[in-house]
């Protein structure tokens, strides 16, 4: 995963990785998510507003991703 090229599809990376772990049985290690965690809170609040928003508009949803941005973050409605 590193490092994440298109780190602008950070949350949907995150996604088809948990995806993906669970469709192989494999597991995420944790270094990994929490270096895309990292690049998401690293970015000022209008980029990770932006990222959250393509997630949004890219991801599947169903693996937690949303779930944790809601206790890491207050998302904007």
């Amino acid at each position: 995963m590193r490092p994440l090229v298109n780190w602008k599809y950070a949350l949907v990376t995150l996604e088809r990785m948990r995806r993906y772990a669970r469709e192989l049985d494999f597991a995420v290690p944790d270094d990994e998510e929490a270096e895309i965690w990292r690049l998401f809170e690293s970015q000022e609040p209008e980029l990770r507003a932006g990222l959250v928003e393509r997630y949004r508009r890219a991801g599947c949803g169903g693996f937690g991703v949303m779930e944790d941005l809601e206790r890491r973050i207050t998302l904007p409605t």
